[in-house]
C-alpha cells in the first residue's frame, strides 16, 4: 500500500479563497482482493462528455421531429 501511495503526486495545501479543488484528475488507490491498482479520473470531463451527449441528444431528437412536421406525418404546432 506505501508502494502504491509513494506512485501518487504530491499535494500542497493551500488556505485562504484559493484552497478549493480545481479541475483535472483525481488519484485513487483501488484494494480489492488481491489486486492493488493506482489510477485516475476525471470527474469534470467525464462530466462535461455527458452534458455534449445529451445536447447531441436532443439536437437529434429535434431534427427527427422537424422532418416529421416537414413531411406532415405530425401537424404543425
Amino acid at each position: 500500500m506505501g508502494a502504491a501511495a509513494d506512485l501518487l503526486p504530491a499535494v500542497q495545501r493551500t488556505t485562504g479563497r484559493t484552497s478549493e479543488i480545481g479541475e483535472g484528475p483525481r488519484w485513487e488507490i483501488v484494494v480489492s482482493p488481491g489486486v492493488l491498482r493506482v489510477r485516475t479520473r476525471d470527474y469534470a470531463k467525464a462530466e462535461r462528455t455527458y452534458e455534449r451527449q445529451q445536447r447531441r441528444r436532443r439536437i437529434d431528437a429535434d431534427m427527427a421531429l422537424l422532418g416529421c412536421v416537414r413531411a406532415r406525418m405530425y401537424p404543425s404546432c
